[in-house]
């Protein structure tokens, strides 16, 4: 467990195009997909949501959530973690159709984080990286700033910066199960998830 202060947060934001509406007011197995993904951020003391709709901030209201504003709206989710990390400090991150994801699986990522000199330890699945769950410690921004400053606009991009220090986490299957459409949800709600 962290000896500091680490916040959960969710990415809300974007668009939503493939899916034709909200991603994270869909519901699959009886929750929304906002729901399920501050269920799986109940160890944290503090809990964000980056970006979403009012619909969203709504849901964020009644469970006591607070919502942080894209400052900088349609740039993607690497600024809204970079939001995050100036304005909390070190957090661990996933975005919200990331509707496999456990709690022991963030808990894994948060503890990854914890060894000095880490300034990120992002999630894999079988060996494959899933930047959308990752612990982002707060040593990374200024490297990440620069690399968004050099045109970088994804996740990856800083991930794979050889500056920044990355501890990879397994975690297991499920991690990469993002719902992007609605044959995504059918299909996981099918294998009953």
């Amino acid at each position: 467990m962290s000896t500091h202060a680490v916040t959960g947060a969710v990415l809300a934001g974007g668009a939503s195009r493939r899916m034709g509406r909200d991603k994270a007011l869909i519901d699959v197995g009886g929750r929304t997909l906002i729901d399920r993904a501050l269920d799986v951020m109940a160890d944290f003391d503090q809990v964000v949501v980056l970006g979403g709709s009012a619909q969203v901030a709504q849901v964020c209201s009644r469970r006591g959530v607070e919502v942080l504003a894209d400052v900088h709206p349609g740039s993607g989710p690497l600024m809204a973690i970079l939001t995050a990390v100036e304005q909390v400090g070190d957090v661990v991150a996933m975005a919200v159709d990331m509707a496999g994801v456990q709690a022991a699986m963030v808990d894994a990522v948060r503890a990854g984080g914890d060894a000095r000199g880490v300034d990120i330890a992002v999630a894999t699945s079988l060996g494959e990286v899933q930047p959308a769950l990752a612990r982002w410690n707060a040593s990374v921004y200024p490297a990440a700033m620069a690399a968004v400053d050099d045109g970088v606009r994804s996740l990856f991009g800083v991930v794979g910066r050889d500056e920044v220090s990355v501890v990879q986490v397994e975690v297991g299957a499920g991690v990469g199960i993002n719902l992007n459409t609605p044959a995504d949800v059918a299909i996981f709600d099918d294998v009953g998830q």
